[in-house]
């Protein structure tokens, strides 16, 4: 007799069309609402896929009850997951040869519906089972004698207030575009995998909820927007907080959520069954541009900081970023070697994410000069700039790379595709070829998580610049010429290149 050790479980969907109902909020379901279901097969840790045909097995015996099989596709409407019940089949002791096997279900709400088991006896180990699962279905036909539509409701009016909250994207960009997001645990995950949630803050200090805002996976998931996913508690220690998360069955699970650095959360749960789960999630909003807390403001605190960004001398007295470094900002400074100096926008490009500015003051930083000829394909470049603001300290930063297409993202003819690496801030930093001269203006990077959601493989350093000649035609526009900095040889090495660039190259701070 072969043996199987059971590590998943067989989830049985009961699903019908919703027709206008009403339960009494906290009562038990009445399973009478239910009319289809959907199984996954259990999977054993030798790798077996319901080698006993178990999900065939349920579905002939459900079949007589009226509960009709239903496929994964058409468990993605409203409707018909209005009238799902969530079953886990308990088969445990397999290396045992145990005949007994259980049945708990529960509808979307979380609430228990109702646990049955049942025990057989036959000449093989599929054939106890078979037995229990008959069994089952007996107490079944007991509590569910025929099929009411008028018993089916909608199961996001059953969640309770503490399941439920109605929060959109939108909403929250508003509430990031207001400061009202503090905590860093606060903000919009994702595994790209499965879902995108919100942490937000409750009224009870240090408490936090993940909310659902987009269910990712392509197979059934039965996680709507609005729907609370976990509760968490932040400890003394400010980075890991207790957590309470609701597993595919609804079912509380216990569970700690660590914050790795800015943008990274690992959870892992203890499972039911004894097994850990590990799951890291990465941080889509607030966007990391090295934002500062209101106690780094300026002496007469009447300025905070915003954002950082990357901005370089294009004439003398004016230096050009992109239009989003700036746009919300009502002041600005660079960091210069004569010090802070303010700057005033003097010209501004929204459609091309270009913006000029004048240093008001006097600055002796030289100019770089704009290449118009065509960034080639293969050319080598060298990135300088201000990633993660202070972040990673305050000095230059240097990043090298090629030009990987002469187009940008979809074909835009306006930008072209590199290989160096960018992060939060660099954003307006120069892209240089080997001569000195400056092809592009950085721009953007590839969204990883949209990429891996779309095609299944994660990109690496497709970032993309704007093509120089757009920053040429915008300053032709300003009441001064810029003298070109004498271009250096291509003999010459990339450090020197380095040396003579980075003083024309800025942090550019952005005040509220």
């Amino acid at each position: 007799m072969r043996q199987f050790q059971l590590v998943s479980v067989v989830a049985v969907l009961f699903s019908l069309l919703l027709l206008d109902s009403a339960w009494t909020q906290g009562t038990e379901p009445r399973l009478a609402g239910f009319g289809y279901f959907f199984i996954e097969p259990p999977r054993y840790k030798n790798g077996d896929v319901d080698p006993m045909n178990l999900v065939r097995y349920i579905t002939k015996q459900f079949g007589p009850l009226g509960l009709k099989y239903n496929t994964p596709t058409k468990l993605t409407d409203r409707k018909v997951l209005n009238a799902t019940l969530i079953c886990l089949l308990r088969h445990t002791g397999a290396e045992t040869l145990s005949n007994s096997v259980g049945l708990d279900c529960r509808d979307l709400a979380g609430r228990i519906a109702f646990s049955f088991s049942g025990a057989g006896t036959g000449m093989t180990l599929k054939g106890d089972l078979e037995a229990a699962i008959r069994k089952i279905a007996d107490q079944v036909k007991q509590v569910r004698p025929r099929f009411d539509p008028a018993a089916t409701v909608d199961f996001m009016d059953s969640l309770s207030s503490e399941d439920r909250l109605d929060v959109s994207e939108l909403e929250i960009d508003k509430m990031i575009e207001a400061g009202r997001l503090r905590a860093a645990i606060e903000g919009v995950w994702t595994d790209a995998e499965q879902y995108k949630f919100a942490v937000l803050s409750t009224e009870r200090s240090g408490e936090f909820r993940a909310v659902i805002l987009e269910s990712l996976s392509t197979r059934v998931n039965f996680w709507h927007p609005g729907m609370v996913k976990a509760r968490l508690t932040q400890t003394a220690d400010g980075q890991i907080l207790a957590m309470r998360w609701k597993d595919a069955l609804m079912r509380d699970v216990n569970g700690i959520a660590e914050l790795q650095g800015d943008a990274r959360l690992q959870v892992t749960l203890t499972l039911a069954s004894g097994e850990v789960q590990k799951t890291t999630y990465l941080k889509l909003k607030p966007m990391l541009t090295s934002k500062t807390t209101a106690t780094n403001a300026s002496p007469n605190g009447a300025r905070i900081p915003i954002g950082t960004g990357t901005a370089f001398f294009v004439a003398p007295g004016f230096v050009a970023t992109n239009y989003h470094v700036i746009k919300d900002g009502s002041s600005f400074e660079i960091s210069s070697p004569e010090g802070s100096l303010a700057l005033e926008v003097v010209l501004s490009d929204p459609a091309n994410d270009l913006a000029v500015l004048k240093v008001v003051g006097e600055t002796r930083s030289p100019s770089l000069s704009l290449s118009t000829s065509d960034a080639v394909l293969g050319a080598e470049t060298v990135v300088i700039g201000f990633p993660m603001g202070s972040t990673l300290g305050d000095g230059h930063k240097v990043t090298t790379g090629v030009v990987s297409s002469t187009e940008g993202l979809n074909g835009d003819p306006r930008s072209f595709q590199l290989t160096a690496p960018i992060q939060p801030g660099s954003s307006g930093s120069p892209v240089l070829s080997k001569d000195g001269s400056v092809i592009g203006i950085v721009v953007s990077t590839l969204d990883s998580l949209e990429a891996a959601r779309r095609t299944g493989a994660i990109p690496q350093n497709v970032n993309f610049a704007l093509k120089a000649d757009y920053l040429a035609l915008l300053i032709k526009r300003l009441p001064v010429k810029s003298p070109p900095i004498p271009t250096l040889a291509a003999a010459e090495q990339t450090t020197q290149l380095i040396q003579r660039a980075q003083k024309s190259i800025m942090k550019v701070t952005v005040y509220k």
